[in-house]
């Protein structure tokens, strides 16, 4: 064997590729694919191994999106509800897969086949909106949607929701889970609803072709064929492949990894140049390789250079399908190849996008073996932090899949919601080679930061650029490498420092050499709140010094409650979010109470309120059970006049107040109550994103508010909060809460005087009560409208400013002003009050 091996080896390209040709032209001759036969009724149901494993992670993390998988699409045209809703339970009924649950008996998964079910559309009807708020509020709903968990032991595995904006335009999601559904299954979904919707509409019956099996027939059958010589010879071939692998691949990150592997996710788009792709199918052609083959050696030669390991193994999806019983079948067919590279000092690009090409025919060759019994065969040492065997993964968008297409209705794609906020490896790369902006890196936020992926996707560009140029060059030669190398051995030798006790310490020193870039000060003297910092050099890009001295920010905005970030020439709303995405270790995106700012996921526009109008002082979200703990505001457009965002320090308002008052807030705390009537403000259908009232009880539920029906349609809700509590990280004493925006004597008196004289004080749509109930004096209220005026400081705004804040050191609050103003919102860093009660404990002692 190890003879034919060196012959092989020593083979011209060209001779090696006519023998696969002909080894290839052989095998279809004389191979044919075994029959996949009917399970018998009697016989056991099984899971099969990807379902197992999908199983056995969503016991370890139940109630989360990470295998969630959307589709959402723009629909335009007559759209026939009914038909459409009809066209997907038959899919439904044709496909088992989607109708089964997986129950847990004596420790193990059971699949159950659900006879008697029911399937609905949920629709969402924007119509009774101004035209101008439908689209905002349609994604608020789509994108919670999106993240709204399957529980696999009770749910249909297949959902679908309409957001109608007009008679002829919808929004149209169809989510599914992963353990029923892979990516071919969309092409299957797609045929059969046009057939059924097709005939739905018309009149006419549509018979489609009997499946010649069922889901559950596969999952029987490749646990019988996983056994035996087949087994065997599969085996050997990937532990003689993956026996000796590092198994581990060590990604410089920019945070600690945690103790156990987390799945929170962002996706960061760009294009790949079309230079650099058809640079790339000319080297192809002439390895008689694939796009994917030369795309896949670029990127492992930017992770030897990213991390400086030789022995680097990357994941990358095969479809799974290849018997023809499957061709039309709906459910989890793909699997993760592992493939392994192993370069040397001398390994030139040909010779690695050679490679490439031998362990992707290789891994095409052998496809039977699920990733979850390679991992039991190689057996590598389990760390609870990462991924058995792979932690990168990389796929390039192939052909894409025909889109739905409906009768008398177009049909688009709406990719921008396809982000589930979820990753399933540390990092992945997909490639779309057509140039256009759908290439992305997916990253774990817990890892990485925004600011990383942007500065990787440029050097993986500059690395292909110059594997490109110089294919027959060691690869440790090229300068762009070495940089990357460079880089990796620097963090390398600090860590290795036995000076530098952690990374934290490191992180000093960074902040020491900061001050000669930067300049601090204050806007009033003797006033600690805010601390002011402006550049000291020209061509000061603030998002990577934002970055490199994150922990220099957080002890500043500890200190002073919040930091002003002036004169840093920040010209966009796309600016400021990479400045906040490096300040905050993660950005919220799921606010539905602010507009968003159009050209940014997670930007919001400042609250909507009439501009001759004060906002009274509050603390972001207090009045709930979850809230951020940094915001961060930009100014995109100052006022004319006014317009100024006043703000109080929390342990200042604390210690000046009344302490009477303040320990009678402190023991009582607060009830926030409010009320929806028909007509009035937002509906609860509104503001909860369903029409569903068993929905609004449970989200009233796991929120810990009270929920009581009320006639007419009506509903009211109460939230139990603190009023006076203690800061998770300095263990201070803080006033936090909403009471000055939901009081009815903090209103305008002629439209307070107007509400009480429709309103009883319990039936008003919005107040708030001491947290037994009892009425909080209007007195009270004056006094603490005394308090926060006497600790604010006020500054006006100038453009391109930016201001971090403390949510639970400091309040803010918006002064009335004359002619536009835009003011930008971008919070992070979600906390709820049961673990500000255990931090603050702990920082107290």
């Amino acid at each position: 064997m190890n003879e034919l091996k060196k012959r092989i080896a020593g083979m011209s390209l060209d001779r090696r590729a006519l023998l696969e040709e002909r080894l290839l032209q052989a095998h279809r001759l004389h191979w044919r694919p075994p029959t996949i036969p009917r399970r018998q009724p009697s016989d056991p149901a099984w899971l099969s191994f990807g379902q197992q494993q999908m199983w056995f992670l969503d016991q370890l993390a139940p109630g989360t999106s990470t295998y969630n998988i959307p589709d959402v699409m723009q629909v335009t045209g007559p759209l026939n509800v009914e038909a459409l809703e009809k066209a997907l339970r038959s899919v439904a009924a044709r496909h088992e897969v989607l109708r089964t649950h997986y129950c847990s008996v004596n420790g193990s998964p059971i699949p159950a086949v659900q006879n008697s079910w029911a399937f609905k559309i949920k629709l969402f009807d924007l119509t009774y909106l101004p035209e101008s708020q439908r689209e905002a509020q349609a994604k608020c709903i789509i994108q919670k949607q999106v993240r709204q968990p399957f529980d696999i032991s009770r749910d249909l595995m297949l959902r679908a929701m309409l957001v109608r904006l007009s008679p002829d335009q919808h929004r149209l999601l169809i989510l599914t889970h992963h353990i029923a559904w892979d990516v071919s299954s969309r092409a299957v979904l797609y045929r059969e609803l046009r057939a059924l919707y097709q005939g739905f509409i018309s009149g006419h019956a549509v018979r489609l072709g009997e499946l010649p099996i069922q889901y559950s027939d596969f999952a029987a059958w490749q646990r019988q064929r996983l056994q035996g010589e087949f087994f065997k010879e599969q085996a050997a071939y990937w532990r003689e492949q993956l026996g000796d692998a590092a198994n581990v691949l060590n990604l410089p990150t920019d945070r600690p990894r945690p103790a156990a592997q987390t799945f929170h996710g962002a996706k960061h788009f760009f294009s790949l140049s079309p230079f650099l792709t058809d640079a790339a199918k000319t080297l192809s052609r002439e390895q008689n390789a694939t796009l994917f083959m030369t795309l896949l050696a670029g990127f492992v030669a930017f992770l030897n250079g990213f991390t400086g390991q030789a022995d680097i193994s990357v994941g990358s999806p095969m479809v799974g399908r290849s018997y023809p019983e499957l061709e039309d079948l709906i459910g989890f067919f793909i699997n993760t190849a592992v493939l392994r590279f192993q370069l040397s000092p001398t390994t030139t690009f040909r010779q690695l996008v050679e490679q490439a090409r031998t362990v992707t025919l290789g891994a095409h060759a052998h496809p039977d073996l699920p990733f979850e019994k390679l991992v039991e065969i190689i057996r590598p040492r389990r760390d609870p932090s990462r991924m058995a065997l792979v932690q990168v993964n990389f796929r390039v968008q192939s052909a894409a899949t025909p889109g739905l297409e409906l009768p008398d209705l177009a049909i688009e794609p709406m990719f921008e919601f396809i982000d589930t906020g979820t990753s399933k490896f540390d990092l992945a790369l997909e490639i779309a080679p057509d140039g256009s902006d759908d290439s992305f890196f997916e990253y774990n936020t817990d890892l990485f930061e925004l600011s990383t992926m942007a500065r990787l996707v440029n050097q993986f560009e500059q690395v292909l650029t110059e594997l490109l140029r110089q294919p027959n060059a060691p690869i440790t030669a090229l300068n762009v490498l070495s940089h990357l190398r460079r880089r990796t051995h620097t963090v390398e030798n600090i860590s290795a420092n036995p000076k530098i006790k952690s990374l934290k310490d490191f992180k000093r020193k960074a902040v020491d050499l900061s001050q000669a870039t930067i300049r601090t000060s204050t806007l009033q003297p003797g006033r600690k709140l805010p601390l002011v910092v402006t550049p000291a050099v020209e061509n000061f890009d603030l998002a990577d010094w934002a970055r490199t001295n994150r922990e220099f920010i957080n002890a500043k905005v500890l200190e002073h409650g919040a930091v002003l970030l002036r004169g840093f020439n920040l010209d966009s709303p796309a600016d400021f979010e990479r400045v906040a995405a490096s300040i905050c270790a993660e950005l919220y995106g799921e606010y539905g109470d602010l507009p968003r700012e159009g050209v940014a996921g997670k930007i919001y526009k400042s609250t909507p309120y009439p501009a001759d109008k004060m906002i009274l002082y509050h603390n972001e979200s207090s009045h709930m059970s979850r809230w951020p703990q940094k915001i961060n505001f930009y100014c995109a457009q100052p006022a004319e006049q006014g317009g100024a965002t006043p703000v109080a320090d929390c342990r200042e308002v604390a210690r000046c107040m009344d302490p009477v008052i303040l320990q009678k807030f402190e023991e009582k705390g607060l009830k926030y109550v409010r009320n929806f009537s028909p007509g009035l403000d937002v509906s609860w259908q509104q503001f909860f994103h369903t029409n569903d009232r068993h929905e609004v009880e449970a989200a009233c539920m796991q929120a810990g508010m009270t929920c009581e029906w009320a006639g007419n349609d009506g509903l009211r809700v109460g939230q139990a909060c603190q009023a006076v509590t203690r800061h998770p990280k300095t263990g201070e004493k803080v006033f936090f809460n909403q009471v000055q925006l939901h009081h009815v004597y903090c209103l305008d008196p002629a439209v307070r005087d107007s509400l009480l004289s429709i309103f009883k004080r319990e039936e008003l749509p919005r107040h708030v009560y001491y947290g037994d109930g009892t009425e909080i004096e209007d007195s009270v209220m004056e006094y603490v409208g005394q308090v926060y005026e006497q600790c604010a400081v006020r500054f006006q705004w100038q453009k391109g400013d930016m201001i971090t804040i403390d949510n639970m050191l400091v309040c803010h609050a918006r002064d009335p002003h004359v002619g536009a103003r835009k003011i930008c919102v971008a919070m992070g860093e979600m906390i709820t009050a049961k673990e500000v009660a255990a931090l603050a404990k702990a920082a107290s002692n």
